[in-house]
């Protein structure tokens, strides 16, 4: 589950994460608007480090979703 974030970091991460995942070209499209808004007022480096986290973060959802999947099939 996805928590609210509590720094620009942490919600870049989100960013980036939803506008991979988002149902809609224009919902992607405004996640990327936002993590635009959000990597003009950080560093190279933190931005990397977001773009980092927000892998993990699906990776994250996605093995979450696995164990959904797989435990609604039995």
């Amino acid at each position: 589950m996805i928590k609210e974030p509590t720094s620009i970091d942490e919600a870049l991460a989100q960013a980036l994460a939803l506008a991979i995942t988002a149902p809609t070209e224009e919902k992607s499209n405004a996640a990327i608007e936002l993590a635009d808004t959000f990597a003009a007022h950080m560093t190279h480096e933190r931005v990397e480090a977001a773009r980092v986290e927000s892998l993990l973060l699906l990776e994250s959802l996605t093995s979450e979703f696995g164990k959904y999947y797989n435990s609604t099939r039995r």
